[in-house]
């Protein structure tokens, strides 16, 4: 069974819900910013979707591009899940590692989504 392993060892339970909460949150905030854009005109075709302190913004495009980061969080979540789940079995120490290093991507993935909600409302 898949994660049956991992659910024996509590450091694993703790990182891997941490990681799901900052999935959620992510995708939370990307819904809020459709939300916050559907009120404030009519007909929103274009978002912010990258800027740099040297170039300012360098790309915008359609209203479902928000989603690619946190979808790019989702599945880098779910990747990483099988393969601590596959490495649990050899090395504890290395199924850690890989959970741990999950939390550690989608941190990054919700500062992201933070500064997609700063650019857009």
């Amino acid at each position: 069974m898949f994660l049956k392993f991992l659910w024996l060892d509590r450091p694993s339970k703790v990182t891997i819900f941490l990681s799901a909460i900052l999935v959620l949150i992510s995708f939370i905030l990307i819904t809020y910013i459709l939300v916050a854009l559907h009120g404030q005109k009519d007909e929103i075709s274009y978002v912010v979707l990258h800027s740099s302190v040297y170039f300012g913004i360098d790309s915008i495009g359609p209203l479902w591009q928000l989603f690619v980061l946190p979808f790019f969080g989702f599945s880098v979540f779910l990747l990483n899940l099988f393969i601590a789940d596959r490495l649990w079995k050899l090395s504890l120490f290395y199924s850690r590692l890989v959970l741990m290093s999950t939390a550690f991507i989608e941190v990054f993935v919700l500062l992201g989504c933070v500064s997609l909600l700063k650019w857009n409302v």
